[in-house]
């Protein structure tokens, strides 16, 4: 039983090493549903502070979102205009480097 464990052992090694690569070229280019800032940016569209980035389509492409707050930016009023700073700076800054999620789900609807 002993050579068994150590090809499963290096299966493991192999499928763990490989995962990230695997799990980088599966994002996904919108904003998910759960999204904390997403309802900052509905907020914003709302007040007519930036423009709908794809009218009567949800969810949100990040790059979408990131290009009307950056096309907001410079003629934004003073009360919104750090939370468009702030939010663009987070779209950019996401937008550089590549991520990936897990997040455990329980109940009825767990998925």
């Amino acid at each position: 039983m002993r050579p068994f464990s150590g090809y499963v052992l290096a299966a493991g090694v192999l499928l763990g090493a490989l995962a990230p690569a695997r799990a980088a070229a599966q994002a996904s280019p919108y904003l998910p549903l759960d999204d904390p800032r997403l309802p900052l940016l509905e907020h914003l569209i709302a007040r007519g502070d930036i423009a709908d980035p794809s009218p009567m389509v949800r969810p949100f492409r990040r790059a979408d979102a990131a290009r009307v707050l950056a096309a907001a930016d410079t003629g934004a009023e003073a009360g919104s205009a750090a939370l468009i700073r702030a939010l663009r700076a987070d779209f950019e800054a996401a937008a550089r480097e590549q991520f990936w999620r897990v997040a455990g789900r329980a109940g009825a609807q767990a998925y």
